[in-house]
């Protein structure tokens, strides 16, 4: 795993709850600390506050992948870690988990065939060979768009795989931000906007009434 530096930014005129997002790696320019905008106080409050719209956070990824990649389709790697997949695994696994159009229940069975090393089952430890496999080939190599046929996939997306990967699609929506890579959650504290904040400690205050 690799440690950057990534610029975050608080859209103006969002909610002060709304998450901050990663907008570029960091240059080291400390006047972005400096600059401010205005939020809305809370979902039920319009009152606006002036907020510190760039923070600076510590993001580890994985060795393979860049971080400007990462910030461009960082919900997609939100997603595909929040579901399971693990940082350590192969980079063709994890990519294929990111960007396949495969819809989430299929892919929370690849993850728990991906995730298991032994097996009760020979049919589940076939299965998990033969995603390995395709996973693992070059693209232009691929016979097939999937590594299982639909047949296949029935079998192990079953009703509780479907309940499952909805419950965890869910949760994570509702989650500011997944474990992985982030620095505390976008909790601003009270401070004087006079006062050049601290780094890594965003800051707000009121204005007016």
């Amino acid at each position: 795993m690799k440690l950057h530096q990534i610029l975050y930014e608080q859209v103006p005129f969002t909610n002060i709850a709304t998450p901050m997002s990663p907008r570029a790696v960091w240059d080291g320019d400390t006047s972005w600390l400096r600059v401010y905008t205005q939020c809305h106080y809370s979902y039920d409050d319009d009152r606006t506050v002036e907020v510190r719209r760039y923070d600076v956070r510590d993001v580890a990824l994985p060795d393979w992948l860049p971080a400007e990649e990462w910030i461009a389709e960082c919900v997609k790697w939100r997603w595909a870690w929040g579901m399971g997949a693990q940082p350590n695994w192969p980079e063709a696994w994890q990519r294929w988990l990111a960007y396949a159009p495969d819809a989430w229940p299929r892919k929370l069975a690849a993850i728990e065939l991906l995730s298991t090393s032994r097996f009760r089952s020979p049919f589940r430890a076939s299965l998990r060979e033969q995603l390995v496999t395709w996973l693992e080939q070059p693209g232009e190599e691929h016979r097939y768009n999937s590594p299982l046929s639909d047949r296949q996939w029935d079998k192990l997306v079953d009703r509780r795989v479907r309940r499952e990967a909805n419950q965890r699609d869910r949760a994570l929506y509702r989650r500011n931000e997944i474990d992985l890579g982030l620095s505390e959650p976008n909790q601003p504290v009270v401070a004087d906007v006079a006062a050049t904040p601290a780094y890594g400690q965003p800051a707000l205050a009121f204005v007016g009434g």
